[in-house]
């Protein structure tokens, strides 16, 4: 389902099956971010279900928000955070620096079961090489596609944080995938 099958303004309104598109269009990815800051089936789908009570309270107000996607991230951020803080109290001044264990492994679609889950493995392997933090800015950039300065905005770094973040990223997976053109050519989209 595309963005633009959702009714802002049906949900705007109020209409149900509004909301409920736009929990469809929205939740996988949602959910996927969530797990990779909390690590907790349970935990993740909680702080899901709270992004879109908010989303549900401050309805009236979407239609005044440019950027939907990254406002979800934000308050799904912030939740994410606030649960690890009320869940243990050395999570009590929790900010992006102290994130240490962001994980996340690439889902394969249909095209990539082509390459095989060996070639996955290898890929998912080289990303959890990666330090925590630039896997985290990977992931919001390169995989939910989110700009630099709306992940600067939501983890409380700098646009050129973000950037020394992905530009590391990206060298390093060049040069574990060296040996894997075939795989590196293939995932390609994902990464521009």
């Amino acid at each position: 389902m595309e963005q633009k099958e959702i009714n802002i303004d049906k949900l705007v309104a109020g209409d149900e099956r509004a909301f409920i598109a736009f929990i469809e269009y929205h939740s996988s990815a949602l959910y996927h971010y969530a797990f990779n800051i909390l690590h907790q089936k349970e935990c993740a789908e909680e702080v899901v279900s709270d992004v879109f009570l908010e989303v549900w309270k401050h309805r009236k107000k979407l239609g005044k928000i440019e950027n939907i996607k990254g406002w979800l991230y934000r308050i799904l951020y912030n939740k994410s955070i606030s649960f690890l803080r009320k869940d243990s109290v050395e999570y009590t001044n929790l900010s992006f620096d102290e994130v240490e264990d962001f994980t996340f492994e690439l889902v394969p679609s249909q095209e990539e079961k082509l390459i095989g889950e060996e070639k996955l493995s290898i890929l998912n392997a080289a990303i959890a090489s990666l330090p925590s933090k630039s896997r985290h800015v990977l992931y919001l950039v390169k995989i939910e596609r989110l700009s630099y300065a709306e992940v600067a905005d939501l983890l409380h770094i700098s646009v050129k944080t973000v950037s020394n973040h992905l530009t590391y990223a990206m060298k390093k997976l060049m040069e574990t995938l060296k040996d894997e053109v075939v795989l590196w050519l293939f995932l390609l989209p994902y990464f521009q």
